[in-house]
């Protein structure tokens, strides 16, 4: 059935321009919030609550095999902020909770793909996308490095242990020095599994932005013919 209720209708309209504030505010909320691991914890909550609820519009497929997924896996990340409280002293949860933050923002990421191939001109919507995909893409590799790093704390030199908001906040800085192609060695992976990570993350990182380019070129060269 079709709703019909402005509301909707503008967050839909709207949904890449909420998606890149929602991960914008998600990755680096840290600038403002102060160091309380209460307060942080709270944000984080509220964040990942945003992205989540910005992330559910971006489908141009009706396909309600894929609709559910979405929800479902909407439903695990914004679960486990509420039950790390209860859980976090157990290791198996401390390690595997990433995993279904990753599969998450793989599956915002696979969408985001489709759209960015569907327009046959340069519009705002395909600007915004392209930006919302590069930050899924670093999300993405955050929580994998995260996995890795509960796995093992030795897995990454430099990163802060002391709070898993600290190794969040460090994680984000890796990876955007890393997929950005900066580099400034002050973390550096010590693991083999690590390492082989984050020379596929660095690949990545470029790979997108060059694809991204070709496909804005092919895009604007068509509009202009």
């Amino acid at each position: 059935m079709a709703i019909n209720h402005p509301a909707y209708h503008y967050i839909r309209n709207h949904r890449f321009e909420i998606l890149l504030i929602s991960l914008l505010m998600h990755l680096f909320c840290g600038i403002l919030v102060p160091p309380d691991y209460i307060i942080a914890r709270l944000v984080f909550v509220v964040m990942t609550l945003f992205v989540s609820l910005a992330s559910i519009n971006i489908s141009i497929r009706k396909r309600k095999r894929s609709f559910v997924l979405q929800v479902f896996l909407f439903a695990v990340i914004v679960s486990i902020p509420l039950l790390h409280e209860y859980f976090e002293n157990i290791t198996y949860f401390r390690h595997y909770f990433s995993i279904p933050y990753s599969l998450f923002f793989l599956f915002i990421f696979y969408e985001i793909s489709l759209f960015l191939l569907k327009p046959k001109e340069i519009t705002t919507d395909l600007i915004l996308a392209a930006t919302c995909g590069y930050l899924v893409l670093l999300e993405i590799f955050v929580f994998v490095l995260e996995y890795f790093i509960h796995a093992n704390p030795n897995s990454l030199h430099g990163v802060n242990l002391s709070s898993p908001m600290t190794i969040m906040v460090d994680l984000v800085y890796f990876c955007s020095i890393t997929m950005s192609s900066i580099g400034y060695g002050d973390i550096t992976p010590l693991t083999h599994e690590v390492k082989l990570l984050t020379s596929f993350m660095g690949i990545s990182g470029q790979f997108y932005l060059i694809v991204v380019l070709g496909i804005m070129i092919s895009k604007f060269t068509g509009t202009k013919n």
